[in-house]
């Protein structure tokens, strides 16, 4: 199965530096190539693909899951007794 990649685009408000890379690295290219600026990245586009088919059906696998069994789930009141 393959894992989808999710690139973030970061951007310096102050400036302009933009960068595609994990937050950490993102930070500290951020940090080599304007040393003298002190602003924030943010992230201005993330570029994660659509789920396929695969995630969608185990996402909801996992969301019918999490309701089902004794331990109680969604839909059940925690303030009501069973007995």
């Amino acid at each position: 199965m393959e894992i989808p990649i999710a690139v973030p685009l970061y951007r310096c408000a102050d400036c302009g530096f933009v960068t595609t890379a994990s937050q950490e690295n993102a930070v500290r290219a951020h940090a080599l190539g304007s040393p003298q600026c002190s602003g924030q990245l943010v992230v201005i586009a993330d570029f994660a693909p659509p789920p396929t088919d695969v995630t969608r059906r185990a996402r909801r696998r996992r969301a019918t899951s999490r309701g089902s069994g004794s331990q109680g789930g969604v839909g059940r009141d925690p303030a009501r007794s069973d007995s």
